[in-house]
């Protein structure tokens, strides 16, 4: 078992757990493995993919899965709003919508202001989303990795 920086993982920080995690991988591979390569590594996640699939168990795992995707979506659609709102000041498009609209009567307002608070919500939004990601993502490996190392051990005994 081979590590060059035991501080790079960041996804589980039990480290009972880790090394348990580690030495389930060294009973199935008795090869030197640096687990610094990110090609083993994602040899790694999709095998326990597989394995957890092909048990049936992924039921909460895909509904992990999907909240990542659905978040990291969500922030790309913001971010691209953001962006958008930030060219209509340039090329003065009246298509954004503007606060004074919602707040007072349906009067013809498109001012720079406006288009920069609705860019710096959509951004921020944005960044909501982003932390989201990373947050149910970690979730969602953690998981992956218990469920498969429970159905491993399950197998043994």
């Amino acid at each position: 078992m081979k590590c060059a920086n035991e501080n790079k993982n960041r996804i589980v920080k039990n480290p009972i757990i880790l090394d348990f995690y580690r030495k389930t991988v060294d009973k199935l591979y008795e090869d030197n493995i640096d687990y610094d390569d990110k090609t083993f590594n994602r040899f790694i996640f999709s095998l326990c993919q597989y394995y957890v699939s092909v048990c049936g168990k992924d039921k909460k795992v895909e509904k992990l899965r999907a909240l990542v995707d659905m978040s990291i979506t969500l922030m790309t659609c913001l971010y691209v709003l953001s962006i958008f709102s930030i060219i209509s000041i340039f090329i003065d498009s009246k298509t954004s919508v503007c606060i004074s609209d919602i707040v007072t009567s349906f009067s013809n307002c498109n001012t720079i202001l406006d288009k920069l608070i609705f860019a710096f919500i959509y951004f921020i939004m944005g960044e909501v989303f982003y932390f989201r990601s990373k947050r149910v993502m970690k979730n969602f490996l953690l998981v992956l990795l218990g469920t498969c190392n429970a159905l491993v051990v399950l197998n043994e005994h």
